[in-house]
């Protein structure tokens, strides 16, 4: 055991921080997808079309998240454990529901 402490210490060292390669490797990954007609440049309308498409994206996957007034079942301002875990029942079985029908 001690053996294999040993030898990965000495690994890691041989590799360099492992955090900087893994930042690097996101940031060519990040230019790559901005990089859209790949000429190594990122033109602001590279820029903003994909923001744009992401925003877009974010924005769909918000109009599926349950809304204060959904969880707040007797309307009286507030949500309990009750209330909570029914509606959390209500979605697993709407889930449930829709996995058998696909």
């Amino acid at each position: 055991m001690k053996q294999k402490k040993v030898a990965h210490k000495a690994d890691k060292k041989a590799k360099g921080k492992k955090g900087h390669k893994g930042k690097n490797k996101r940031n060519r990954t990040i230019f790559a997808a901005l990089d859209t007609d790949e000429n190594g440049q990122i033109s602001e309308q590279e820029f903003n079309d994909v923001r744009t498409a992401k925003d877009a994206k974010h924005a769909k996957r918000m109009e599926k998240r349950p809304t204060f007034s959904m969880l707040d079942a007797d309307g009286d301002g507030v949500i309990t454990k009750a209330e909570s875990k029914a509606f959390s029942k209500q979605r697993s079985e709407e889930r449930k529901l829709k996995k058998q029908s696909s």
